[in-house]
């Protein structure tokens, strides 16, 4: 999977070498590739890259888990952050520096920032999963999947300023 910049110049990919990943950006104007990093991973990490191109959100998993631990990379280099234990990061907002997550348990959905760590709770399950979210390029809404045993539903709601409860937003 890859991902790009809000203007679509750079993408962000991964190349999985045994049981590592390694991170690299590509610019398409120039055609300029960058290894920004190379992980020990045994599956795919989901590199996402902030709409900025400045930072890169990834998740590191066990040979099984759904969710694993996220960290978050400068593009001009540096040490990764681990920003989350548990969890698996999905994308930036358009502040480029909060990064939507799914929490391990499957019963929360999450914003990061990626500078500090803290968290805000956004939509919570009593029973379920939640998974996939997806913010608006405005984040006004928030796109994601609720799971219960072999059914699953789509939501799309207004980002939640204060966390909401799935069965509120069915209604």
């Amino acid at each position: 999977r890859a991902s790009a910049t809000r203007n679509g110049e750079i993408f962000a990919f991964e190349r999985q070498i045994g049981d590592e990943s390694e991170i690299w950006t590509k610019n398409v104007r120039n055609g300029q590739q960058q290894n920004i990093l190379r992980v020990k991973a045994p599956m795919p990490t989901s590199a996402t890259i902030s709409q900025d191109g400045a930072r890169i959100a990834y998740t590191v998993r066990g040979s099984t888990a759904l969710a694993g631990w996220g960290a978050v990379v400068e593009t001009s280099g540096g040490v990764p952050r681990t920003i989350c234990e548990e969890c698996a990061l999905h994308g930036f907002l358009s502040d480029n520096r909060r990064v939507l997550a799914e929490v391990a348990d499957g019963h929360s959905l999450r914003l990061y920032d990626a500078t500090t760590g803290a968290y805000q709770d956004l939509v919570t399950a009593t029973e379920g999963r939640l998974d996939r979210p997806h913010a608006s390029h405005d984040d006004r809404w928030l796109a994601f999947r609720h799971t219960i045993g072999t059914s699953g539903k789509t939501f799309v709601v207004r980002m939640p300023a204060q966390p909401v409860s799935v069965e509120r937003a069915q209604r």
